[in-house]
């Protein structure tokens, strides 16, 4: 069964993406100013904020849940779209008003399909969906259903707030308004922002025998070791038609030389490859450090278990000069090359 959108949904898509650009609601709306819109099938909230209102690219950007409320409070915070932080933890649901030629083949092909008419500069609409690791990249049927209702309501959300902001005004902190289906009728509810969630990781906990073997290949050393994860530079496929997404580095450096020990690539989501590039670099140099350091709470986390079983220190520490020296040279060894 395709995942991919009816004629039908796109057609609403477009249709509303066409309204919301005459209404031009970046006249009045900040990108601050955030509101909700629940899903009434799903239960799922979009936290909408509207863009354009500094002249640049016009449109909608939808976070999704707890997961895009991280991505939105990073993006508040990072001004780099290709930033390796942003690219691991943002979430969005994306309506842009763009050039025509700035549209991929596959938006023009589908706009002629719909036999829709659009003029002008920065007229035609263009809908993305951004996951953590991912490439951003075409709506799903379930996110185009989504956008659908997120789209309608927020469009009327913006002409009530143009007759009367004080809508937003909170009763108190933490709190966002949205737009609830009770019945038949949308409500408006002051609702309590939802806790952030992080990346659901498995631990590893490795075998006695395991355990074993490592303690009589590697001797015990007073080395310091850093290491964290970040995305490849370049987003790759694993076959033509799929979804395009980054690869998960995981380095690891001795605190002192700022020598390589190993790194290894994976896919997102097989966040067990982690502590198994620990095992690995153990194995490849022969020797246990004393402590680990990194700035990246995952990771603690993932190696937990494995450092607990042999005597090995984990140390949280913001500064980290070894790993990221030798993380942007390693980048700007791996962006001439493809994987």
């Amino acid at each position: 069964m395709s995942t991919e959108p009816s004629m039908p949904q796109w057609q609403i898509l477009y249709d509303l993406a066409q309204a919301f650009r005459e209404t031009r609601p970046w006249q009045w709306m900040s990108e601050d100013d955030l509101f909700g819109v629940q899903d009434p099938d799903t239960g799922e909230v979009g936290y909408c904020s509207v863009i354009g209102e500094l002249g640049e690219a016009h449109g909608l950007v939808i976070y999704p849940g707890s997961e895009g409320l991280v991505s939105y409070a990073m993006m508040k915070e990072i001004e780099d779209p290709l930033d390796p932080a942003l690219i691991s933890r943002q979430r969005t649901l994306s309506l842009i008003f763009a050039n025509r030629d700035e549209l991929s083949s596959k938006d023009k092909a589908l706009i002629k399909e719909l036999g829709i008419k659009f003029r002008g500069k920065n007229a035609w609409p263009v809908f993305r969906s951004m996951k953590p690791w991912y490439y951003p990249w075409y709506l799903t049927a379930d996110e185009a259903e989504f956008f659908i209702v997120v789209l309608q309501q927020a469009l009327e959300f913006c002409l009530e707030y143009l007759q009367n902001p004080y809508i937003m005004e909170a009763p108190q902190e933490d709190r966002i308004l949205v737009k609830v289906k009770e019945g038949e009728n949308w409500q408006y509810q002051w609702q309590e922002l939802p806790s952030p969630q992080g990346i659901e990781l498995p631990v590893l906990i490795p075998t006695d025998i395991a355990v074993k073997r490592i303690k009589q290949e590697c001797r015990k050393a007073t080395a310091k070791w850093e290491t964290g994860f970040f995305p490849f530079p370049a987003p790759v496929k694993d076959k033509g038609d799929e979804r395009p997404y980054y690869p998960v580095v995981t380095l690891w450096v001795d605190q002192v030389s700022g020598l390589i020990l190993h790194f290894e690539i994976f896919k997102p989501g097989e966040w067990h490859r982690v502590a198994d590039s620990f095992i690995s670099t153990a194995l490849l140099t022969r020797s246990l450090p004393a402590r680990i350091y990194t700035s990246q709470p995952e990771v603690r986390i993932l190696l937990q278990a494995v450092a607990e079983k042999l005597g090995i220190t984990l140390r949280p520490t913001k500064e980290l000069k070894a790993l990221e020296t030798a993380k942007e040279s390693m980048i700007r060894d791996l962006a001439g090359r493809s994987l």
